[in-house]
Formats: C-alpha cells, structure tokens, sequence
C-alpha cells in the first residue's frame, strides 16, 4: 500500500507538467482502497477531488483525480475495467466524460472487456475521451515482433470503429510499453480515444510521451488547446508602394533565381524570394514610419477606392496591384507560365493553391449555414481563369437558354426575377390555371461534377484544348481552410467549382442549361398533360411554353 502510494507521489512530483494538470488518471494503483485523507498525502495542492476503482488483489484499480475549482462532478459510473466521471466545466457549464480504463491481460476476459466499452459509449455525454492501459493491440505496427493476436486486434479495431472514437496518435514516441530485456519486446498497449465532440472541442489535442525511467510503462500527457497558433502569413502592403526602394527590394528579389525549365516552379520560387525579401525589408521600417506614411496617403486611398477593385491575396500574398506596377519586371515569367498552359505541359500544383475562408452572414454565426465561403486562390491560378473567364463570355450568350442572366453581359438577373413575378400576377388576376415549378440548387457549386462538366463541355462542341485547360485548373485544385487566421493541413478538391466570383463559374451556366433541355424532352413527351392535371382545360398553351428563367443563383 505504501508503496503504491510513494509511486504516485513520485509521478506528481517528476514532472512540472502535473502542477497545472486539470485531470490526471492512474492505472494499476494497486491500492485496495483509497480513503481522502490518503489521497491528500499524495494529491497535491490542486488536485483534490478524486474517484477510484479498488484492486482485485494486487491486480487493476483505478485512480483519477482533479482540479475541484475548474470542474465538479456530475455523475460517476464504475465496471469491471474502467471508471468514468462526468466533469462540468464551472466556468461554462460545458460537459466532459472521462473514462480511465484498464484492459484484462487474460485472453477469456478480452470479449467482457470489449462489451464494456459499448457500455461506457451508450452513457457517454458531451466530449469524450478514454485511456489508459488496454492491454490490446489496435495494429500490428504497434509491436516490434510479430504477434500471434490477431483476432484480438480485429475484435479492438471494430468496437473502435463502433463507439465511433479517433485514436489520438503519440508525437513523439511509437511504443509505450517495454519488457526491459537486453532485447527488449516494445508494444503500444497504453492509448488515448477522443469522440468529435472532443475534436470540436479541443481541435488542437496532442499527445506526448514523458520519461518515466521506474516504470515500464510510459507517461502520458494529453494537451487539449481551443485556440489555433498565430502563423505570421506574408500579405503585400499597398502602402509599400509609395516607398522607392520597394522596386528595388522586389527588382533583386526577382532577378536572383537562374533560369528554370519549368517556369511554374520557377515563377513560385521568385515569389518565395520575393516574399522574404519584403519581409525582411518591411522590418526595417519603423513602426512610427509606417503609421506616418498611412497618414501621409490617407486622402489618396480614400479616392483610389472609388476606381482601385481590391481583393483579398491568395496563399501566395500578392494582390493583382503588385502585377500591375511590376509588369515590366515579372512579364517574362508569366508569360512563359500562360506558354507552358497553352501547350498543355504545364504543372500548376504549386500555384493552384487556395484558402477557404467563412464570412459570417449575421452577427452570432452559429452553424456552418451561418457562414458563406469564400476562397482566395493562387494569384496564377487567378489570372489563368480569368483569361478563359473572358475568352468564355464572347460565346457564352449563344450556348446557353436566353432566359439564363447570371453573369452575362448584357443581362440582370433582376430582369428575370421581374418576368416571374409578373407572369405569377397574371395567371393569378385572370385565374388561369398553370403550374410553376422552383428550383433551388442548395450548394450548387460545391456538387459540381468535374467528369459531367467536362463530357458537356466536349458535347457542346468546345475543342479538345480547351477541355484539357479546364481539366488541368480543376485536377490541381487543393484548398487549406483558414481557421483564426491560420491555414490548416492542404488537401486536394475532388469535386466543385470555387467560389471566385464569376470566373470558372460561369461553366455554372451551360451546366444549367441542361436542366431546361430535360424539360423540353419531357414538354415534346407530353408527360406533363398528365402530371400537371387530369383536367383538358389546362390546354396545350401553358404546355407548350415551358420555360426556364433564372433569377437566382
């Protein structure tokens, strides 16, 4: 007993960590019984709450513990393997559900192990996390020798996958467990499961090993973080403009990388150069100097928003406004990057970059339908797509239904919104008996599919070269979200066409324009005489006069 109780003094004081610990869990305590006052001798000064799971013998207990001034206990619930409390978070009310868990090492125990972590799923409340020692493989990585359990890993795997909990991976450590033999047996027998709420919760959760040299097992220590880390992002000033020197900084910047035969790559390397260039030029520039100079051009960025179009900067930090003053400089380069695209050899990963970001429509944004997506794509990506986006709108007119306004020159979608609702008026004045139908495409650029987009577009009669340049803009497409300012981890779109203005979007249109040649098949089928009425007296007027007007999007 005494014994058990000096290691888990030992662990508390080893590490500072478990000064500011809001929970600790201990497995195996082998303590038959804790009473408060031998909690205390060992709890320290912040951890004074606790709930325990005596041993049977000198095998299993469980201990878990915790800061009273941030959390009281709800509700607790013991098995045979495991102890859960219910934590609530003083502060907001918030709840956590904590499951300390200890696994059976016999074989015949595993499936009444298994059975109780269903149990402790179906009670669960809030964001959950269980760990502990479960005494079973969830892979065969997680051993340095082979392993004749394979059932028993399967078995693990499965009920994992059924609670429906992520298992946290360790940063910097592969095993948790050793046999300390010469040769030694390393397994991963010590875990931590985190359900979504949790990862809602606590989106930044790492797990970390520390040295624990008296033991064969490994301490754990999880870090749960609600906030994201401040990433200094490279955005080019307008304002730097009206220094001199900057067309000297970008001037060098730009002329110090060789020749390369891929111009992408090679026009992304000058943009690196180019960005910690002015990084490090903008630093020499004081704070006082700065806020003078603001003032200094106030009155002339006043006017210039009435004619300079400003858009946010994409993953690479440059505004359209830095292409314009350094034409002369970077044409070459892009030039040969709209050469290589032409010729279809082009390799646009590095520079069909983009950021989602979500703009709140309301003041309290609450539910992902609060927010509108918006990206900000790779400056290059940008200028490809408004080439085709301009080339497109020549012919754009001619391929589509002339009902269809969405960005059409020439066209208001406000006019077709007027036509439906005096043709409404009408049937209604004169008590003419009709049918409308309404369409609202919920999404309709994020269902897009490329395949179908692409089969049209040949179908329409668009040549070969051109579907190749709309294939290669949208199999390059990866997207990070920004979350607080801060880029998440890159993955790539498999579907969709990116909220960036009317540029590729206007592919939207003859997508669109496939719905109105539906209805007209179904109009020459005369399906409609009879779904709209069994009566004759709708007549074929109202039939033959199926129309597609587009007065939202």
């Amino acid at each position: 007993m005494y014994g058990a109780s000096m290691t888990i003094l030992n662990v508390l004081s080893s590490n500072p960590l478990f000064n500011i610990a809001c929970v600790v869990c201990f497995q195996e305590t082998k303590l038959s019984s804790i009473s408060p006052a031998k909690f205390r001798s060992f709890g320290g000064f912040h951890l004074q709450d606790f709930r325990s799971l005596n041993a049977e013998g000198t095998r299993g207990s469980l201990l878990t513990t915790w800061n009273p001034t941030l959390f009281d206990c709800v509700h607790e619930w013991t098995g045979r393997f495991s102890l859960t409390v219910l934590l609530k978070r003083k502060v907001d009310g918030k709840l956590f559900t904590i499951s300390n868990v200890y696994g059976p090492m016999a074989a015949n125990l595993k499936i009444n192990f298994f059975i109780e972590l269903h149990s402790i799923s179906a009670s669960s409340t809030g964001a959950w996390v269980m760990l502990g020692d479960f005494n079973v493989l969830l892979s065969v990585q997680d051993k340095n020798r082979p392993t004749a359990n394979i059932n028993d890993i399967l078995n693990f795997r499965e009920v994992v996958q059924e609670i429906g909990l992520v298992d946290l991976p360790i940063v910097n450590k592969s095993f948790t467990r050793s046999n300390g033999r010469d040769v030694p047996t390393l397994e991963r027998l010590d875990r931590v499961f985190i359900s979504n709420a949790w990862v809602l919760a606590f989106p930044r959760s790492t797990l970390h090993a520390l040295p624990w040299p008296r033991s064969d097992h490994t301490l754990l220590v999880l870090s749960a973080y609600t906030f994201i880390l401040f990433v200094n992002l490279f955005k080019f000033e307008s304002y730097w403009l009206r220094y001199p020197a900057v067309l000297d900084v970008v001037s060098t910047a730009w002329k110090s990388f060789l020749p390369d035969i891929d111009p992408v790559k090679q026009f992304s390397r000058k943009i690196e150069s180019v960005q910690s260039a002015l990084r490090l030029w903008s630093a020499g520039i004081s704070f006082a100097s700065r806020e003078q100079g603001k003032r200094c051009v106030f009155w002339i960025e006043w006017l210039d928003k009435a004619k300079e179009r400003r858009e946010g900067p994409g993953p690479d930090g440059l505004p359209m406004v830095f292409y314009q003053r350094f034409w002369n400089l970077i044409k070459d380069d892009i030039m040969g990057v709209f050469n290589t695209f032409y010729n279809g050899t082009t390799n646009l990963d590095k520079a069909n970059t983009g950021w989602l970001c979500l703009i709140p429509k309301k003041k309290e944004a609450l539910s992902a339908n609060d927010f509108r997506p918006i990206s900000l794509v790779h400056s290059v990506a940008k200028l490809i797509s408004k080439v085709l986006a301009s080339r497109l709108q020549i012919f754009l007119g001619g391929l589509i239904n002339p009902h269809q306004a969405a960005f059409i020159k020439g066209r208001h979608i406000i006019d077709n919104f007027n036509c439906a609702h005096i043709l409404i008026h009408h049937l209604h004045t004169n008590k003419h008996r009709a049918a409308l139908l309404k369409i609202d495409f919920e999404r309709a650029f994020d269902r897009v599919n490329w395949s179908f987009l692409l089969d049209l577009l040949q179908a329409r009669g668009f040549s070969p070269r051109w579907t190749t340049w709309i294939h290669t803009l949208l199999q390059t497409t990866s997207t990070s979200v920004i979350l607080n300012g801060t880029p998440g981890r890159i993955f790539s779109c498999k579907r969709g066409l990116r909220q960036v203005r009317g540029r590729l979007r206007r592919s939207f249109n003859i997508l669109l324009t496939t719905t109105c040649w539906e209805l007209w098949k179904e109009q020459n089928r005369r399906i409609f005489d009879s779904q709209l009425s069994r009566s004759n007296e709708i007549g074929r007027k109202v039939i033959d006069t199926v129309t597609l007007w587009q007065f939202a999007l």
